[in-house]
């Protein structure tokens, strides 16, 4: 009789025993204690009908072993052709790196740390600079340029703004005019860096003045001049427009209002859209915010007036029923912002440390001081810093967590707000 053949998907049960005969097959995907009740049992001749299946011997232990057919089958299928080429790999690769470790020589004693580079400030000041809240423009513009040259470290004023913006690039300086005429950003610091950037070969026509809105710029006192020799001064509403292609988007919608982008479209957004001048305009970006204080969000300096004016749908930023003020800090850490700005340069000749944002002449002060640092953090940081002592001699509460974006900024890398970690150069009259 023709010895029976195994299935490939079956398993032999060989016993261990002095009997040693094959009590078998089982199905493999079934295991050894299902055994199908088929036929019957017979034997011939020593050998078994090809359907007989044989249950395993009483009392005694059988182990498993793969037919000769089944190892066959495994041996040609693609699955083991592939476990056989990584496993011939993986030795190859574990002897490489035997020979490699032989070879190499012993590893060196781990070098020092390198110390981290310090956020560099500079701090021009001069009292003088501003009678009865009034800047004065000689001396303003003395300040800007002897700030920018100590920052730099150069001694030729065109050559320190070239460091900034080359005569190719568009240069858009970020102002804050939505604090009306005394606390917007002043106009004679603007022209000061506007000279110092004509200096440096920009022509007037590539200097674009620009802030949100074009109400608030008229407020400010400034004309809008979308196009002519220069320089060049209009908004985002409704000069520019907003980007619809580049936009920040949080979990925390906001409402959205006329001069939005989604305008007319819906009623809240969880996207805030950048604007055209800092996407598609410019290539280099000088920020010139203002020192004073924010009810909602504690400061209003660097970074406050940089996210709010370059993004629509930002009042969730800053108001207390919504308040995501982290997104002051991660608008300006992500693409088009960070990657364009070059220079920060905090008005501080008048500041404010309580009532803002309307102008409050009796809670503020006349510092006559103008800032300078690529950080803008770091800069907050001292704002900050000045404010709360302001608060503290005046006997009012601490700004205290309103302005915790600050510490936001700094985890994302825009600054730090540890004096260790500064390098602050101090310019006296």
């Amino acid at each position: 009789m023709r010895p029976a053949t195994v299935p490939a998907n079956m398993m032999r049960i060989v016993c261990q025993e002095s009997c040693n005969r094959i009590c078998g097959p089982v199905p493999s995907w079934k295991g050894s204690a299902a055994w199908p009740l088929q036929d019957s049992f017979a034997r011939a001749g020593g050998s078994r009908s090809p359907n007989a299946i044989l249950p395993p011997c009483t009392g005694h232990r059988v182990r498993r072993t793969r037919s000769t057919s089944d190892l066959a089958a495994a041996a040609v299928s693609p699955a083991f052709r592939v476990a056989r080429r990584l496993a011939v790999s993986l030795a190859l690769l574990t002897m490489a790196a035997a020979v490699e470790a032989q070879l190499l020589p012993p590893p060196r004693e781990p070098a020092e740390a390198e110390p981290a580079l310090k956020s560099r400030v500079v701090i021009a000041r001069d009292p003088k600079a501003v009678e009865f809240f009034k800047p004065q423009a000689d001396r303003v513009a003395v300040l800007v340029e002897r700030g920018i040259l100590a920052f730099t470290n150069e001694k030729d004023a065109a050559a320190a703004w070239r460091q900034f913006a080359k005569p190719h690039d568009v240069v858009g300086i970020k102002i804050n005019a939505g604090l009306g005429p005394v606390m917007s950003t002043r106009r004679p610091v603007v022209e000061a860096v506007v000279a110092g950037l004509r200096r440096a070969g920009v022509p007037a026509a590539n200097i674009i003045i620009w802030d949100r809105s074009a109400e608030d710029l008229a407020a400010a006192g400034w004309e809008i001049h979308t196009e002519g020799e220069g320089p060049l001064c209009f908004a985002t509403v409704p000069q520019a427009g907003w980007d619809d292609k580049v936009f920040f988007q949080v979990a925390r919608p906001g409402s959205i209002i006329w001069g939005d982008l989604e305008f007319g479209q819906r009623q809240i957004s969880e996207r805030s859209y950048y604007s055209r001048i800092v996407t598609r305009r410019v290539t280099k970006l000088i920020n010139i915010a203002v020192l004073t204080d924010n009810r909602h969000v504690g400061l209003a300096a660097c970074m406050h007036s940089l996210s709010i004016g370059s993004v629509d749908n930002n009042r969730r930023f800053q108001t207390e029923t919504l308040h995501y003020d982290a997104g002051i800090a991660e608008i300006c850490a992500r693409p088009p912002i960070r990657q364009k700005l070059v220079l920060n340069i905090l008005d501080a000749l008048i500041a404010q440390y309580a009532g803002g944002p309307a102008f409050r002449p009796d809670m503020a002060w006349t510092p006559g001081e103008i800032y300078f640092s690529q950080d803008p953090a770091t800069l907050d940081a001292l704002g900050l810093e000045a404010i709360e002592k302001h608060r503290r001699e005046a006997k009012l509460p601490p700004v205290g967590e309103r302005a915790r974006y600050v510490l936001f900024a700094v985890r994302l890398g825009l600054g730090t707000d540890q004096r260790s970690r500064m390098d602050i150069v101090e310019l006296n009259p």
